[in-house]
């Protein structure tokens, strides 16, 4: 009912909701950094290399999210498409337990704790593959979010 009562377009809006769910992404970084740091301090075994390829690794997988999160709600809406939310979630989550009992992540704490060598590479440049992939999500539904018609279903 307030569309068109404000100067903003639709891409605008939808464009605005990246770049927020981008900044606090960016703004989370010193949190991690600061739980990473204090949780290594209390169990004795701070690594800053750890720390740094912890954050890597969460800003890939928090990047990847929000480009597959961020056009399914602004396109369905919140109520529709919390089903799709939480089916996502039960796969992520039951997935990597899975895939952590048959120990298919057993290379994973040798990455994290190793120096820059060939597979610290792909820790380096997974947070830019996640960038792009979200940058490729705006774009590509964008024109889908503008063509999207409201309507009341009370």
């Amino acid at each position: 009912h307030w569309y068109g009562s404000l100067p903003v377009t639709r891409r605008q809006i939808f464009l605005g909701k990246y770049c927020f769910s981008l900044l606090l992404l960016l703004a989370s970084i010193p949190f991690m950094i600061l739980f990473c740091g204090l949780s290594g301090l209390i169990s004795g075994k701070f690594e800053p290399m750890v720390m740094l390829n912890s954050l890597l690794l969460g800003g890939t997988t928090s990047c990847l999210f929000l480009a597959i999160m961020l056009p399914i709600t602004l396109i369905m809406g919140t109520v529709k498409s919390r089903y799709f939310m939480m089916i996502l979630y039960f796969v992520a989550f039951f997935g990597t337990t899975t895939l952590a009992q048959n120990d298919v992540f057993g290379h994973l704490p040798r990455l994290l704790e190793s120096g820059f060598d060939g597979g610290q590479l792909l820790l380096w440049l997974a947070p830019a593959a996640g960038l792009v992939l979200m940058g490729l999500s705006c774009l590509a539904f964008a024109p889908v979010y503008c063509r999207r018609e409201y309507v009341d279903e009370i």
